[in-house]
């Protein structure tokens, strides 16, 4: 691993290790027993994937103080699933939901995964962005994303005993996951480019 690598880089090699591990399951057939475990072994690298996230994200803090590190945790997960912005009752179990944590009206988010065009849109909120509004945001900006590419090129569907998506021609090139595979693991912001910097797993 390069001592120059970027965030994004790091997550998406992280997001690149999982996605082996995938092709490998595909690869045999488990009794019940076994694929237990195998989930099991699954859940433990996404958590281990959101924990390293969010230390890289203390860390470039402390390096880069000028940003802000946001959190965004419900009740039950520490990394919230994007998707999961619909789900009313987890919803309402966002931590601090409506303290505002970006005083600016208007901010720049960037989305970068898994998409091999990046994507900026612009939100404005009077009064500035609470954490919900941030979470509405984040979800809004995907969904935006994946119902273009959909009514571009269409849902290219898994690969072969995979649940992979298949990377799609449309104009953010989405490859590798759904919309509902997509985990919010941190938040950065740039108060001098109002600048919102997401960091993505799944």
């Amino acid at each position: 691993m390069s001592k120059n690598m970027s965030i994004d880089e790091i997550i998406k090699l992280l997001a690149d290790v999982r996605a082996d591990l995938e092709i490998i399951s595909g690869q045999f057939e488990f009794d019940e027993g076994l694929e237990k475990y195998w989930d099991y072994i699954m859940a433990g690298i996404d958590i281990i994937g959101c924990e390293l996230t969010q230390n890289i994200g203390k860390k470039l803090r402390k390096l880069e103080p000028e940003k802000i590190r946001i959190d965004l945790e419900t009740e039950h997960f520490r990394c919230p699933p994007v998707y999961y912005y619909m789900d009313e009752e987890e919803r309402n179990t966002l931590k601090d939901a409506h303290e505002i944590v970006i005083p600016e009206e208007t901010i720049y988010i960037n989305f970068s995964y898994p998409l091999r065009k990046k994507a900026e849109f612009q939100y404005t909120h009077a009064g500035g962005f609470s954490r919900l509004d941030l979470y509405r945001s984040i979800y809004e900006g995907y969904k935006k994303i994946y119902d273009e590419e959909a009514a571009e090129v269409g849902d290219p569907g898994t690969y072969e005993n995979l649940y992979n998506r298949r990377e799609s021609s449309g104009k953010y090139g989405i490859w590798g996951h759904y919309l509902e595979d997509l985990f919010v693991e941190g938040i950065l912001y740039d108060p001098e480019s109002k600048k919102v910097i997401l960091q993505i797993g799944s």
